[in-house]
């Protein structure tokens, strides 16, 4: 689970739109055709993943290849930080507790949550929504790049 909305908060000004945007018929045609398909190096940091994509400059889209473990953060320390203090923010997502469908064993949508009024009731089972943020970035390929 992810808190979508607070990706629309992000301090970085960066802009989100739906995963199939580009198939939207309203754009221009510029742009739908201009694609480059590019594959990447594991460990490139962001000075790195720019001087891998200037060949592609000149294209509207750019789609890059099996992206996981490509990116491994800033080489200016300070955007480092930056980036995965917001990272943090928005890969976490806490919500304790909420109603679950699955598990109700087909309970009425006026059912309890969490447990039966009285016993015998069918009612929605509860978990807890809370996701930690996981692994880090994958590490630098060139250590002497890498920011602290």
């Amino acid at each position: 689970m992810l808190d979508t909305p607070r990706f629309f908060e992000n301090s970085f000004g960066v802009g989100v739109r739906e995963a199939n945007f580009l198939l939207n018929p309203r754009v221009p045609a510029n742009v739908s055709s201009s694609v480059a398909k590019v594959k990447l190096a594991r460990g490139l940091n962001d000075a790195e993943v720019t001087a891998a994509l200037r060949p592609h400059a000149h294209m509207a889209i750019l789609e890059i290849e099996d992206a996981v473990d490509t990116f491994c953060g800033f080489a200016e320390p300070a955007m480092d930080a930056a980036y995965k203090k917001e990272g943090q923010k928005l890969l976490s997502y806490t919500r304790t507790p909420f109603c679950m469908m699955e598990g109700s064993n087909n309970a009425p949508l006026f059912s309890q949550c969490c447990q039966a009024r009285k016993p015998g009731d069918k009612f929605f089972p509860c978990i807890s929504g809370t996701m930690p943020t996981g692994d880090d970035l994958p590490a630098c390929a060139h250590p002497t790049l890498k920011a602290p």
